[in-house]
């Protein structure tokens, strides 16, 4: 989730692409984070397709704390409106991961500097968007320079679709939300942000109706 414009008063303003800064702060979901539920049988092949935002261009989705005390500095608002793609390489390395806990069949594109991804044997191809995002973001070391350094917490909302290729239908759809945070690290709001797709993810894979729309036929056990 790059791409967004920090400027917090008195620094000069820092490009980073997606996001601008002006003076409030906006309350973070705490959703429900259950554990991981593993598919009961095998799972028909499954590709995490896309990620986009719905987001609207000036929205306020959180706060910008600074310091050692993280003191408020400002407030986060969208800098982009339309379908933004949000699926960078990280978050879906953390979304792959929580489907295979999970017992899915996890198809992963193959790159490639000259050709399209290969969407190899995915059968079915799992979406996302992004409808409300809240994100408060502490930077320890902002006064020495260091905007690398982050903590923060977030909350996402998201409504997911499963994509059947063979049909070339979108089969199911569904809202969840998730919550996450991430100590003070390098990239660390960010991680929050990733934690809470995650966590959403999570809450969709306990919907016994998505689960049995991957589940094969032959009904052999994923353990």
């Amino acid at each position: 989730m790059r791409a967004f414009i920090f400027k917090a008063a008195p620094c000069a303003p820092i490009a980073f692409s997606m996001l601008i800064l002006s003076a409030c702060a906006m309350q973070v979901q705490k959703y429900p984070d259950p554990t991981v539920v593993r598919l009961p049988a095998k799972s028909r092949p499954i590709l995490v397709k896309k990620i986009v935002s719905q987001l609207g261009r000036g929205q306020e989705i959180g706060s910008i704390h600074i310091g050692g005390l993280c003191l408020r500095n400002g407030t986060l608002r969208w800098n982009t409106g339309g379908h933004v793609p949000m699926l960078n390489e990280e978050l879906a390395n953390h979304l792959n991961t929580e489907l295979d806990s999970a017992g899915y069949d996890v198809v992963r594109p193959t790159e490639s500097l000259f050709e399209a991804p290969n969407e190899g044997n995915a059968e079915f191809m799992l979406g996302g968007v992004v409808k409300s995002l809240a994100s408060n973001r502490c930077y320890p070391f902002a006064g020495f320079g260091n905007y690398g350094t982050s903590s923060g917490e977030a909350s996402v909302e998201v409504e997911w679709q499963l994509y059947e290729k063979r049909t070339r239908a979108i089969v199911y759809t569904a809202t969840t939300g998730g919550t996450g945070k991430a100590d003070n690290g390098p990239n660390g709001a960010e991680d929050a942000f990733y934690r809470a797709v995650t966590a959403a993810l999570r809450n969709l894979l306990i919907d016994q109706q998505f689960a049995g729309r991957l589940v094969r036929a032959d009904g052999q056990s994923s353990m």
